[in-house]
């Protein structure tokens, strides 16, 4: 009788080791999508059959019409299956928010060549496996190349090569086309595509090394000379953080493609596929309303400011409580920072890679600001909120900080968007008072300006703003305005009396009518301000109807 209870006890606890790694797969497949790799499906199915073949076991054990198992051999594979739940891996998120960059560099009539550039996190090297995928199904074939500090002309021509015959010795340029012709010729290709990934790192400072401008001018031209010679359909791909000046010294035509960050639309669209198919492969409905989802989509955002690596890994870790947890609890305010601290703080070094600590800094601050300008860095230098033993002049600073390719000079709004929402969080969570300070102090200053006036009180060169200037100086306003709130009716009727402040002061063309409706539709625009709005007035549409003309 003894014996048999200790079999059935280390039979219950086989099947619940594999319940625990059959659970940790089906999240995975569940986040990965189409990105999952085979042999995980292949292990799904293996552990559901052997599952089955457990339970019956056990129930054939109950009625003594088996004899009992092999204690040491139960052990053992308990003892394997746990260390397998132990490995880590990197998970990919399935692929959202590039069909748009999908169409443009998969369309028949784009140019040769397409420079794909945008800050870390962005799915840059997700983009191109996606590329490949779809160019592999379609019969092209697909080179890729990892860049590296160290490569050299040599390098980069013995990997292609290698790619195309494993084993074939490296060459230069004319052997490397040779082979390449003949390949086409045996495996009749619909196309061949070259990727280059990571092109950043063929850089010396702001300079290109020998073998960029190798592959820029030489590689490219060759390339793209040789496919039209053999009317071969041909494309090249860069990626890499900020290689917009990439194009300088390129021949032949090109395109650029810069990738948007992810935002509230995103974010939602991703986690109610992830909960779709989690739905899918364990035949069960997880009770998930559409007030859920938003909550839930709202707080990834609020935590991991849509880093889409640290957005997985929160995902990841919901998943593996069985996405079945009380969502208030798990994002209660006193556990949000150490969320950040899990998921997120590890991703802002690779974030400023390559920024001055002292930029770094002063870009922690900023990160308060959605966009600024030399003004605003004049502002923060005076109030002391920037430490002024580097700096003297805001407009100097933010030439430096140009440098970083962080900021574009054509409109002076942060070009990484999700290093400023991670840098957001972390003052928030770490240093709230300060954070709301530099909120109040942001929303005096934007209201300043609406008014004409600098941070000192002294008349603008430009004047009281008009139009959409003006739109745009109401919205950071009132974006900074909600950030320094902490909401409750005192905190909903001061912002709506700044909504209603504004109304008259609107300056269109088109009259006060047309003021309204272009301010309504920059806040409905605005994903961060529509979240904080409701956060402070529960009831989001009786807001929206105050920034009417009917209003």
């Amino acid at each position: 009788m003894a014996d048999m209870q200790q079999s059935i006890k280390a039979l219950d606890e086989l099947i619940e080791a594999h319940c625990r790694r059959l659970h940790q797969l089906q999240v995975r497949e569940a986040i990965e999508g189409i990105n999952t790799p085979p042999e995980v499906s292949i292990e799904i199915e293996n552990i559901q059959k052997r599952v089955e073949g457990l339970e019956k076991q056990r129930a054939a054990l109950m009625v003594k019409k088996e004899p009992s198992p092999n204690l040491p051999d139960l052990q053992k594979e308990r003892e394997a299956i746990e260390a397998k739940a132990q490995e880590t891996f990197e998970i990919k998120a399935a692929f959202e928010n590039r069909d748009l960059e999908l169409r443009t560099v998969l369309d028949p009539f784009s140019k040769p060549l397409i420079i794909i550039t945008a800050p870390a996190g962005y799915g840059k090297t997700h983009l191109l496996s996606e590329i490949k995928r779809r160019l592999t199904d379609s019969k092209w074939l697909v080179l890729h190349h990892d860049c590296r500090p160290g490569d050299t002309e040599m390098s980069v021509l013995g990997d292609l090569i290698h790619q195309v015959r494993s084993g074939a010795s490296v060459g230069d340029m004319n052997d490397f086309f040779a082979l390449l012709n003949r390949s086409l010729e045996n495996i009749e290709a619909e196309g061949v595509t070259v990727q280059f990934d990571s092109v950043e790192q063929w850089k010396s400072g702001n300079q290109w090394t020998a073998v960029a401008i190798f592959v820029q001018q030489t590689f490219a031209s060759g390339f793209s000379e040789a496919m039209r010679l053999r009317f071969q359909r041909s494309k090249l791909f860069f990626a890499g953080r900020y290689i917009s000046d990439f194009k300088n010294n390129l021949s032949i035509p090109y395109q650029e493609v810069q990738l948007s960050s992810f935002g509230y639309t995103v974010i939602r669209g991703f986690i109610c596929e992830v909960l779709r198919r989690f739905e899918t492969r364990r035949s069960q409905r997880l009770g998930f309303t559409p007030g859920d989802i938003d909550y839930l989509t709202e707080e990834v955002l609020d935590v991991v400011g849509g880093h889409p690596r640290a957005e997985v890994r929160l995902i990841l870790d919901i998943g593996n409580k069985g996405f079945a947890i009380d969502l208030r609890f798990y994002f209660r305010s006193e556990h949000k920072q150490q969320l950040f601290n899990d998921f997120v703080v590890e991703e802002i070094e690779n974030l400023f890679k390559g920024v001055p600590p002292s930029l770094q800094d002063v870009l922690t601050v900023l990160s308060v600001f959605r966009g600024f300008n030399g003004d605003t860095l004049n502002a923060l230098l005076d109030s002391h909120y920037i430490t002024s033993a580097h700096w003297s002049d805001g407009w100097k600073l933010y030439s430096q900080i140009l440098k970083t390719h962080l900021v574009e000079m054509t409109a002076p709004l942060a070009q990484d968007r999700i290093l400023q929402r991670v840098l957001d969080a972390q003052m928030r969570f770490a240093e709230p008072d300060r954070y709301r300070q530099l909120h109040c102090f942001a929303a005096d200053l934007y209201d300043h300006w609406l008014e004409g006036k600098d941070h000192r009180g002294e008349n603008l060169p430009v004047g009281v703003p008009t139009g959409t200037d003006q739109v745009k100086l109401m919205v950071e306003s009132l974006y900074h305005a909600c950030r320094s709130l902490t909401g409750g009716l005192a905190d909903a009727a001061q912002l709506k009396s700044k909504v209603e402040s504004f109304l008259p002061r609107l300056r269109f063309l088109g009259g006060q009518a047309q003021g309204c409706k272009a301010l309504r539709q920059a806040i409905e625009n605005d994903d961060q301000l529509v979240l904080l709005f409701k956060r402070v007035f529960g009831d989001y549409p009786a807001l929206l109807e105050i920034v009417s003309p009917e209003g």
